[in-house]
C-alpha cells in the first residue's frame, strides 16, 4: 500500500479566528508502492495495543483509525458486521472481538502497527500475548461506565510490562457521559497521574437545551476543534478555532477559561518531572499560556514513556469525533521501538554456564542487549543477528499457518532461513506480509521494531534437531502431550517461539554461537484452562476431520487443551464458557465438522494423598546376555503448591535444574538425574556432558545406541501419557504428581526406545492401580478469586447470595475508593487526594461523585468461591443489583474437596 503523507493542517481562512482543515487521503492502494510504508526509519514506528473493557469502543475506534489514515475507503460498523479487525463470522454475528487483530496504518509520515484486543475476560490470553510485543497502549474507557472491572485488569497487565499508556475517554456523545468523573476514577482506581491533552466541547441544542458533544479543546495547541456531522458525516473535516485570538476568546469564553486552567494543571504536573520545563516556565514570566507547545510536548512525551503520567483525550468514535487527535497523540507521546523497555533475553544453550532455572529449564540471564539509534536493538553485541518473536498463529483459507512476528533486532527477508531456538528446526521464509485484519500485503523485508506476518516451510528433518533443543517430546516415538490430536509442535512455529536468522545472508545460521542458537525472548504465559467439554465425531471418517480441525484451533489458540480419556473420547478445555462456545461455533459452522459437543463443564483433576513405595521392574531383551535388559526404578510422590516452587529445585541446586522437568498442563514433574543412568553413561557424562561427541577430540564414545536426550524424552513421554489418562475416581487427569526416577537402563547397542517407554508406562500404571481409590485419591476443583462491585443498598443481598448459593468465603469488604489495595504508605490515599486536586472541567455527573466520601461509590467484596458455583453468576448479580453490579473473577488454584463435595461433583461429570 502506498505510504500516505499526511500533511500538517492546511489552514484556509474562514474568519480571523476560525479555520477548516482536512488531512490529505490516499486513493486506492497501488501495488507497485505497497511496500513504501515499510521503508520508514525505526524512529517513525509505533507499536500500539488497543485495550479496554468489553464494549468500550475498541474496534469502532480502530476502524476510524484505518479510515482517517486512508487505509480503507469507507467506515465499517460493528453492528453491521463489516469492520476490518472483527472478521471472524462469530465476531460479526455477536458484535464482539474474539481474537486480537493487527493492522498497519500510516499517519503523518509515521507507521503505526496497531493490535485491537478483545475485552471479554474469556479471551484474556489474546491480550497477554499481544502486550508482550507492544511498546505502548491506548486504553479506551466508556465515559458513561467509567473505569470498569476488566479495565483495571488490562491496565495492570500493561503496567506489569511497563508499557506507557494513553487514555481515550470514548462515547462522550452518550446520555450520562462524564468526562471529569471518569478522569477522577482513572487517577484513583488506575493509580496514575494524568495530563489533559484535550477536553470536551459541547454545543447547546437551542430547542431541547441538551448539551451536544461536538468537539474538543486542544489544551497544548490552544485550539478548539469542532466536528459537524451534518456537513461532513465521516468526520474527515474539522473546523479549527484559534483560541489565542481575542475574538475567539470572547465568543468561546467558557472553552478558553477551561483551556487556561487545563494548561496550567498540565504544566504544574509535568514540572514535577522535568526541570527544563520549569526553566521554560520561568523564562516566560511564569505565564502558563506563553510556555511553548513544543516544550510541553517534549516534557509530556518523556513523562509518558517513563510511566510518570498518562495523557488523557476524549471523543466519540461512533460519531467520528476525536479520533484524529488520538492518532496524533500516539505519534507524539508513545515510544519508538528504541525508546521502549528492553525485551527479556535469555539463552537455553546447553554449552553455557547456567545461572538460574525456571520451570525445569536451565537458563542464563546476561545476554547483552542495547539499542542503536539507526539499527534498533542489537543482541549479544552481534549486529548480524536477527531475533524475532512469534506471538500468534492463524490459518488461512488454504490451511497454511500465518505466523505473526515482532522483529526485535536485524532484518527478516523473503527466502531467509530461520532457526526456531526452541526446537532447533530450520524454516525457509516463503512470504512476508503486512496485515490489516485478514487482508495481507506482500513485502520484501521486515526490519527491526516492526510487526508483520510470515509464512514458512520446514527444512530440517527429525535427525537434524539442534543439540540446544529444549522440547521434551520425542518425535520419533510419535508422542505428543495431551493425546493424539495435540499438535506435534517440533515441526511447528508456535506462540512464544523465538527465531533467529542472519541479517544479510539468507543462510548464515552457521556463523552463530551456541548461546545465540539458544536465545529466547519475552516468555508468554498461558493461563490454565478451567472449563471442559467433550467432542464426539458421528462417524469414523468424521474423526479424521475433527482431529485436523482441532490441530488448526490448537495452533491458533494455545490456551486450549485437547486430550483423550481412556474411552477414546476427545475432550477440549478452555478459559471460559464463552471461549468454548466460540470454539464450538467455529468447529461446526466455520469448519463444517460433523460432531456432537456436550455442555460446558468445569475442569476437575485428581491427585494422590500419599507417596508410593519405591518400585522397580525389569524386562529381558532378545539375547541371553544378562546386560541385555530394560530396567526402571522410581517413586511417585504427591505435593502441594506450584510445581515451579517445588523444594526439590532448591535441594538439587541451580546447575542441575534441567533434570527436574515440568510436565505440560497439569502441574506435574519428572525428576531424571544423571545418577539414575547406567554407570557407563554416568562416567561419560562426568567427562563429556550429554553431547554424543567429545568436546576435546570430536570422537563419538557415547555408550548407548540412542542419545541421552532421547532416553529422557521417552521416560517423560511415559509419565505424561500415564498421568493424563487419569486417576481411579473418575478418570480425571492426575495433578501435582512428581515421578522421581531412581534408576534406568537399556541394552548398550539397542535403539529400542519403545520398550523403555512401554516399561515405564506400564510400571507407573501398575503403581497407581495399587493405591486404594477411596482412601488414597481425591478430587481437586478450581477455586476463583472474585471481586464483586455493588452499591451499598445491594450489599446484603449480594453477600448472602455469595455465602449461601455460591459457597464463597468472603475475606474482606471495602469501600470502592479503597479497593485499589495497599495502604497510606503505598500511596493509595495520595492518588485519592490527587484526584481531588486535579483540575477538571465542569461535569454534571460530578455532582454525584465525591472521592472523599466513602459512603458513595459502593462496596467491593473480596472472596474466593468454587468455579462450579460461579457459572452464570453475572445474570444473578444483575438481577440482585438491578443491573448495576459487576464482578471480576480470576483463577486462583485447585483445592482438595471433601467426600460429600466429591459426590456432588461426580454427579456433574
Amino acid at each position: 500500500m502506498s505510504f500516505l503523507t499526511h500533511l500538517r493542517p492546511k489552514w484556509t481562512g474562514i474568519s480571523k479566528a476560525s479555520y477548516t482543515f482536512c488531512r490529505s487521503y490516499a486513493t486506492a492502494p497501488k501495488s507497485s508502492n505497497e511496500s513504501t510504508i515499510n521503508q520508514v526509519s525505526i524512529s517513525k514506528i509505533r507499536n500500539v495495543g488497543i485495550i479496554a473493557h468489553i464494549d468500550a469502543g475498541k474496534t469502532t475506534t480502530t476502524e476510524r483509525m484505518l479510515f482517517y489514515s486512508g487505509s480503507i475507503k469507507q467506515i465499517g460498523d460493528v453492528d453491521h458486521g463489516d469492520t476490518i479487525t472483527d472478521y471472524l463470522p462469530a465476531e460479526r454475528d455477536r458484535g464482539i472481538t474474539i481474537q486480537s487483530a493487527a493492522v498497519t496504518i500510516p499517519w503523518n509520515q509515521h507507521k503505526i502497527n496497531i493490535i485491537d484486543t478483545p475485552g471479554h475476560a474469556d479471551f484474556t490470553f489474546e491480550v497477554i500475548r499481544s502486550l508482550r510485543v507492544l511498546d505502548g497502549a491506548v486504553t479506551i474507557l466508556d465515559s458513561v461506565a467509567g473505569v470498569e472491572a476488566q479495565t483495571e485488569k488490562v491496565w495492570k497487565q500493561a503496567k506489569a510490562l511497563e508499557l506507557p499508556t494513553i487514555i481515550y475517554v470514548n462515547k462522550m456523545d452518550r446520555m450520562g457521559s462524564g468526562f471529569s468523573r471518569t478522569c477522577k476514577e482513572i487517577i484513583s482506581k488506575l493509580r496514575t497521574k494524568i495530563v489533559l491533552t484535550n477536553i470536551p466541547y459541547f454545543v447547546e441544542n437551542e430547542v431541547t437545551r441538551e448539551q451536544i458533544f461536538s468537539g474538543v479543546v486542544d489544551v497544548l495547541n490552544k485550539k478548539l476543534l469542532i466536528w459537524d456531522p451534518a456537513k461532513e458525516e465521516d468526520g474527515s473535516k474539522i473546523k479549527v478555532i484559534n483560541l489565542e485570538e481575542e475574538d475567539a476568546q470572547i465568543k468561546y469564553s467558557k472553552s478558553y477559561e477551561e483551556l487556561c486552567s487545563a494548561r496550567e494543571s498540565a504544566i504544574e504536573t509535568l514540572c514535577e518531572f522535568d526541570d527544563m520545563l520549569v526553566d521554560a516556565f520561568l523564562e516566560n514570566d511564569e505565564d502558563y499560556m506563553k510556555v511553548s507547545t513544543k516544550d510541553i510536548k517534549k516534557a509530556l512525551r518523556a513523562a509518558t514513556i517513563n510511566n510518570d503520567v498518562s495523557p488523557v483525550l476524549c471523543g466519540a468514535s461512533f460519531k467520528n469525533i476525536g479520533v484524529q487527535p488520538l492518532l496524533d497523540a500516539v505519534i507524539d507521546y508513545l515510544p519508538t521501538p528504541n525508546e521502549a523497555v528492553l525485551p527479556e533475553v535469555t539463552s537455553n544453550s546447553k554449552t553455557v554456564k547456567r545461572k538460574k532455572f525456571q520451570k525445569g529449564e536451565a537458563k542464563i540471564d546476561d545476554i547483552p542487549a542495547k539499542f542503536d539509534t539507526v539499527s534498533g536493538l542489537i543482541v549479544n553485541n552481534n549486529p548480524r543477528l536477527t531475533v524475532g518473536l512469534a506471538f500468534k498463529v492463524i490459518t488461512d483459507n488454504r490451511k497454511i499457518p500465518m505466523i505473526f512476528v515482532r522483529v526485535y533486532s536485524g532484518k527478516l527477508q523473503n527466502g531467509s532461513t530461520i532457526l526456531n531456538t526452541r526446537t532447533g528446526k530450520k524454516f525457509r521464509i516463503t512470504n512476508l506480509f503486512l496485515i490489516n485484519g485478514n487482508n495481507t500485503h506482500k513485502i520484501d523485508k521486515l526490519t527491526s521494531g516492526n510487526i508483520g506476518v510470515v509464512s514458512a516451510s520446514l527444512l530440517s528433518s527429525t535427525s537434524d534437531m539442534s543439540e540446544n533443543s529444549n522440547t521434551k517430546e520425542d518425535e520419533s516415538l510419535g508422542y505428543s502431550s495431551g493425546g493424539s490430536t495435540q499438535l506435534n509442535d517440533l515441526n511447528e512455529i508456535k506462540t512464544g517461539d523465538t527465531f533467529i536468522t542472519h541479517f544479510a545472508k539468507k543462510d548464515g545460521l552457521k556463523s552463530f554461537s551456541p548461546v545465540e542458537n539458544g536465545i529466547a525472548l519475552n516468555p508468554i504465559h498461558v493461563p490454565p484452562s478451567i472449563f471442559i467439554t467433550s467432542l464426539e465425531p458421528r462417524t469414523i471418517s468424521d474423526k479424521k476431520v475433527l482431529d485436523e480441525n482441532l490441530k488448526i484451533l490448537l495452533r491458533e489458540d494455545p490456551s486450549l487443551r485437547v486430550f483423550e480419556n481412556e474411552e477414546g473420547q476427545t475432550l477440549i478445555s478452555g478459559m471460559g464458557e464463552l471461549h468454548l462456545e466460540i470454539i464450538k461455533d467455529r468447529l461446526i459452522n466455520d469448519m463444517r465438522t460433523n460432531c456432537d459437543i456436550s455442555k460446558v463443564m468445569v475442569t476437575y483433576k485428581e491427585t494422590l494423598l500419599k507417596n508410593s513405595p519405591v518400585v522397580s521392574k525389569t524386562i529381558k531383551g532378545n539375547s541371553n546376555d544378562p546386560e541385555d535388559k530394560f530396567e526402571i526404578e522410581f517413586q511417585i510422590q504427591s505435593f502441594d503448591g506450584a510445581a515451579e516452587d517445588h523444594p526439590l529445585f532448591e535441594e538439587i541446586g541451580e546447575s542441575n535444574g534441567k533434570d527436574l522437568i515440568l510436565l505440560p498442563n497439569d502441574n506435574n514433574l519428572a525428576y531424571i538425574p544423571p545418577s539414575a543412568a547406567p554407570k557407563s553413561v554416568q562416567s561419560y557424562i562426568e567427562k563429556h556432558g550429554t553431547d554424543r561427541k567429545s568436546k576435546d577430540t570430536g570422537d563419538d564414545f557415547w555408550p548407548l545406541g540412542v542419545s541421552y536426550e532421547q532416553v529422557t524424552n521417552a521416560i517423560v513421554s511415559s509419565c505424561v501419557s500415564t498421568l493424563q489418562n487419569g486417576g481411579p475416581i473418575a478418570n480425571l487427569p492426575l495433578h501435582s504428581i512428581l515421578v522421581k526416577i531412581n534408576k534406568w537402563s537399556m541394552p548398550k547397542a539397542s535403539n529400542d526406545l519403545k520398550s523403555l517407554l512401554f516399561l515405564t508406562r506400564d510400571c507407573i500404571n501398575e503403581t497407581l492401580n495399587g493405591f486404594d481409590a477411596n482412601k488414597d485419591f481425591t478430587i481437586l476443583e478450581p477455586i476463583m478469586s472474585i471481586k464483586v462491585f455493588a452499591d451499598n443498598e445491594d450489599l446484603g443481598k449480594v453477600t448472602h447470595d455469595l455465602t449461601s448459593s455460591r459457597k464463597a468465603e468472603i475475606y474482606s469488604i471495602e469501600d470502592e475508593s479503597d479497593s485499589i489495595g495497599g495502604s497510606e504508605e503505598d500511596g493509595v490515599n495520595n492518588f485519592i487526594r490527587e484526584a481531588e486536586k486535579q483540575y477538571l472541567p465542569y461535569d454534571s455527573t460530578l455532582d454525584t461523585t465525591n472521592m472523599s466520601n466513602k459512603d458513595i461509590g459502593g462496596k467491593v467484596v473480596h472472596a474466593t468461591a468454587p468455579l462450579r458455583e460461579m457459572i452464570g453468576y453475572l445474570t444473578k448479580l444483575r438481577s440482585l443489583t438491578k443491573g448495576r453490579g459487576t464482578f471480576l473473577m480470576e483463577y486462583q488454584g485447585l483445592n482438595k474437596v471433601t467426600r460429600d463435595r466429591a459426590e456432588k461433583i461426580l454427579e456433574d461429570i
